[in-house]
C-alpha cells in the first residue's frame, strides 16, 4: 500500500522541551525559515527540538516544506566539508499502509499499537498490573511468560503481514531526494522499532516498496554489521545491517549512539526524522548529552491519518479484523467492498491472532 501527501504543522523548541512558553510571531517564523534553509547558518546555531505538531500559522504552513528544507541543508552542511548524518525512522515517516485508495488497516502503526495494549489489558484484568506502585514486576515468572509468548505471537503475525504488505512513500519525492543527497555524500541510514525477527520484511519495505537503500551510505559502510546485539545485559537483541538498525521497540538515541561508536563514526551533525515524540525527544536527549549537534523532527506528516484510526466510531479497527481473517483464511486481503460493514468482536481478534480466545492463559 501507498502513502499519499499532508500539510506539516511546524513548530521550533531550542534547547529546552517545554512548548508552553513558545510564540510563534513573525520573527520566530522567520529565525525558523533562515535556521532550516540556510547551511551555514544551520551549523552554528545550537542544537534544537523541531516537531510538526499543529501549532503553526495556517498561513506560513503552506509555504513550509520541512523534509525539503532538510535535504537542502543537510547538502549545504556536507558541501561545507561537515560529515553529515541523516537517520529516518520508517513506518508513518518513510513508509505507511494507510493509504485512502487501499484502505489497509492491517499491519499499520495505529493496529499494532491497538494490539499490544489489549493484549497487555487483558493480562492486567486477570492477573493485576505488571509492575507494583513502587516499580517492581507484579506478574509472576510464569505469567510474565506466558505474555512473552503471546508478544511473540503477535511479533510473528506481524512480520507475516508486512511480508505481504506493500508501503507507499510518505512524500513522494523523497526516494529521489535521498539518492541525490547520498550522491553529494550525505551519510544516511534508518532507525527503527521494528525487531530483528522483521529484517526480510523490513529491506522489502524499505528497497522495494519506498525506494531507498541505505547500505551505501551507512555509518561504518556497507559491509559494517552488528547481528543481535545488546547494549547491556537488560537489553533485547538489536540488528544494524545495510544501514538500518532494528531498535526492537528500545531507546533509539542510546541504540543509536551505541552503533555510531562502534562503527567508529562521529557525525559533525545528525538530522533526525520519526513520527513517535518520545523517540524524537530520546535521541535528541542522547545526542545532546553526547555533544553531537542535532535536528531532529517530530515528523507529523501521518498524524491525520492515524488519528482516524481510533477515532470514536472508526470503521478502521473492523476493517483490519476483517483484513486479518481473510489474510488467515485465504492468505490475502479483501478488496474496501469486502469489509465496508465488517463488525468488531475482541474474542475473534484475540483468536485470529493468537489462536484461542483468551490470551491469558496462565491458571
Amino acid at each position: 500500500m501507498r502513502r499519499p501527501r499532508k500539510i506539516l504543522y511546524p513548530y521550533i523548541i531550542a534547547h529546552k522541551y517545554t512548548r508552553r512558553h513558545l510564540t510563534l510571531n513573525t520573527f520566530t517564523l522567520l529565525l525558523l525559515s533562515v535556521f532550516l534553509m540556510q547551511g551555514a547558518a544551520l551549523a552554528g546555531q545550537p542544537a534544537s527540538y523541531v516537531d510538526t505538531a499543529n501549532r503553526a500559522d495556517p498561513a506560513y504552513v503552506k509555504d513550509f516544506k520541512l523534509r525539503r528544507d532538510v535535504f537542502e541543508a543537510a547538502e549545504a552542511l556536507k558541501a561545507q566539508g561537515l560529515n553529515v548524518l541523516v537517520a529516518w525512522d520508517i513506518d508513518l515517516t518513510l513508509g505507511t499502509p494507510l493509504s485512502p485508495r487501499y484502505r489497509l488497516s492491517l499491519g499499520s502503526d495505529p493496529w499494532w499499537n491497538e494490539q499490544v495494549k489489549a493484549l497487555e489489558d487483558a493480562f492486567t484484568a486477570r492477573y493485576g498490573p505488571r509492575k507494583a506502585p513502587e516499580g517492581k514486576p507484579s506478574w509472576t515468572p510464569e505469567v510474565q511468560a506466558a505474555y512473552s509468548a503471546r508478544f511473540g505471537q503477535l511479533i510473528s503475525l506481524n512480520s507475516a503481514l508486512h511480508a505481504r504488505i506493500s508501503l507507499r512513500p510518505v512524500e513522494t519525492f523523497v526516494p529521489e531526494a535521498v539518492k541525490k543527497a547520498q550522491a553529494a555524500g550525505v551519510n544516511m541510514m534508518a532507525v527503527t522499532a521494528r525487531g530483528p525477527e522483521m529484517e526480510q520484511a523490513t529491506m522489502q519495505d524499505l528497497n522495494s516498496d519506498i525506494g531507498v537503500n541505505f547500505s551505501s551510505s551507512a555509518p561504518g559502510g556497507g559491509g559494517f554489521a552488528m547481528d543481535g546485539f545488546r547494549i547491556n545485559e537488560k537489553a533485547r537483541p538489536s540488528l544494524y545491517r545495510n544501514g538500518v538498525l532494528q531498535t526492537s521497540g528500545q531507546n533509539k538515541g542510546e541504540q543509536l549512539l551505541y552503533v555510531l561508536a562502534a562503527a567508529g563514526y562521529k557525525p559533525d551533525i545528525v538530522f533526525f526524522i520519526d513520527d513517535t515524540e518520545k523517540n524524537a525527544r530520546d535521541v535528541f536527549a542522547a545526542l545532546q548529552k553526547a555533544g553531537i549537534p542535532a535536528r531532529v523532527v517530530r515528523y507529523g506528516h501521518e498524524d491525520g491519518r492515524a488519528r482516524a484510526y481510533a477515532a470514536p466510531g472508526s470503521a478502521q479497527p473492523c476493517q483490519a479484523q476483517a483484513e486479518l481473517e481473510s489474510f488467515r483464511e485465504k492468505g490475502y486481503f479483501p478488496a474496501d467492498s469486502g469489509v465496508k460493514n465488517a463488525r468488531c468482536d475482541a474474542a475473534v481478534s484475540f483468536a485470529l491472532i493468537y489462536g484461542s480466545t483468551a490470551p491469558a492463559v496462565v491458571k
